[in-house]
């Protein structure tokens, strides 16, 4: 999917820029999602391959679009930093949640750390902490891997001049 959009992207030579594009993107997403039903990838859930991939580039184009218009904004310079970030935090979230299921387990609510994904019900709060904790704590254990790294690589060159 990444491909395909990359390929549309480079053929139409799309700059996302186009309100109307993106209110019709949003609409056809809208439509796909309400009247073909819903895409699933964690689940490997969808329609049929068509679907998916122009409900895809709908998608795509839709974000590129607000990412455009919020790129200069304080909230664009946050979403690129946790988007150069993202490789890690695809790979921690899942021991991110795991962690704060535990922590609001220690502050009587209970969540099941076993289960795959958190278990937010309807409950918008927790859907908002774990939506954070899934992205902080990774960016944090990646910050301090890179401070414990720094101080390490200053302790040998110390240790190399004396």
């Amino acid at each position: 999917l990444i491909y395909i959009g990359m390929m549309v992207a480079q053929k139409l030579k799309l700059n996302f820029n186009n309100k109307y594009v993106a209110i019709g993107s949003l609409l056809l997403a809208w439509h796909s999602a309400t009247m073909l039903g819903g895409v699933s990838l964690n689940s490997n859930s969808y329609t049929d391959v068509v679907s998916l991939t122009i409900a895809s580039l709908a998608c795509l184009y839709v974000i590129c679009y607000f990412s455009k218009k919020m790129e200069r904004t304080i909230g664009g310079r946050i979403l690129s930093f946790i988007g150069t970030e993202s490789f890690y935090i695809m790979g921690l979230h899942f021991i991110a949640f795991k962690i704060m299921a535990l922590m609001l387990g220690q502050i009587g609510i209970e969540q099941n750390p076993a289960v795959l994904m958190p278990q937010t019900g309807t409950s918008i709060l927790l859907l908002f902490i774990y939506l954070i904790g899934g992205v902080m704590l990774p960016l944090l254990f990646i910050y301090l891997l890179r401070l414990l790294k720094r101080i390490t690589i200053r302790c040998k060159e110390k240790i190399a001049v004396h």
